[in-house]
């Protein structure tokens, strides 16, 4: 494995713009500017330091190139505990629980845990993060389309529509869209094309399929048409892959890993020390 292709390289440069439905949300463009700050000053002075480091402890190729790979090996240790394995976040995810020891909480019936990882960040929202793709259920095929779907502004209640948009490459062609309830539902009420994934009255699916399949037919008398069971199946299956992100501003991401690194440092070498006196 060269270092280019080490997972913390992979992992700090690596674009997961797939998620992001619409490209000219905020948390896209800085996704987008986190990736090229990696790309074009990140990775370049940690390589950079990497080079000098290992100078001083040898000078042969072979064992250089092993003492690189050995110390992007501990920091990628490290960095797993903050950063989600597409790159797109900095958070808590498997922080050892011997780093919440220097944290004082008055009341012991609280969550000591959620006190420690909430306390240097400020909460923004919470929202899922979808993609385009294909499901196929009982031999229907169906395309779910993101391209149009707009992410949480704000932190307001909403739930998902599924519009029918026709027939793409022989699957069923649904836009997916949010409906936000602090709106007038004008939209659904007048399009007997949508489909509310929270309703689910057997008068409003009847409708919803009534219409859905004269479409069909005015597009292709010869395609069959999808019954309620299927539909729902599809729409749960898709759903089921959906990214759940809490979106938060770091007060001070500087600050906050400088003192992570330092315990993790601390523990790491309290561990290599009791391994040196076994032997």
């Amino acid at each position: 494995m060269s270092i280019t292709e080490h997972p913390l390289i992979q992992l700090l440069t690596k674009d997961a713009s797939e998620y992001f439905a619409n490209p000219n949300t905020g948390w896209a463009k800085a996704h987008r500017a986190k990736v090229e700050f990696a790309k074009n000053v990140v990775v370049p002075a940690l390589l950079k330091m990497l080079d000098e480091e290992v100078t001083k402890l040898t000078s042969d190729p072979s064992k250089a190139e092993q003492l690189k790979i050995a110390l992007l090996d501990k920091l990628y240790e490290f960095f797993s505990n903050f950063l989600s394995p597409d790159g797109t976040s900095l958070g808590f995810l498997t922080v050892p629980k011997q780093l919440f020891t220097n944290e004082t909480i008055q009341n012991p019936g609280l969550d000591t845990q959620l006190l420690w990882k909430s306390k240097d960040f400020i909460y923004v929202k919470s929202d899922y993060l979808f993609k385009s793709m294909y499901v196929e259920i009982d031999g229907y095929k169906f395309f779910f389309d993101t391209s149009t779907l707009e992410y949480k502004k704000n932190d307001e209640k909403r739930e998902l529509l599924y519009e029918f948009a026709g027939i793409k490459d022989d699957s069923y062609h649904f836009l997916v869209k949010y409906l936000v309830h602090i709106k007038t539902d004008v939209y659904t009420s007048a399009n007997p094309f949508v489909w509310r994934s929270e309703i689910t009255t057997q008068n409003k699916m009847s409708e919803f399929l009534n219409c859905v399949c004269e479409r069909i037919k005015c597009i292709n008398v010869n395609s069959p048409c999808f019954d309620a069971k299927t539909f729902v199946k599809a729409v749960r299956k898709y759903e089921r892959h959906k990214k759940p992100v809490e979106y938060f501003i770091c007060k001070d991401a500087k600050t906050f890993l400088t003192k992570q690194f330092d315990a993790w440092l601390g523990m790491e070498m309290v561990k290599a020390l009791n391994e040196y006196g076994k032997e």
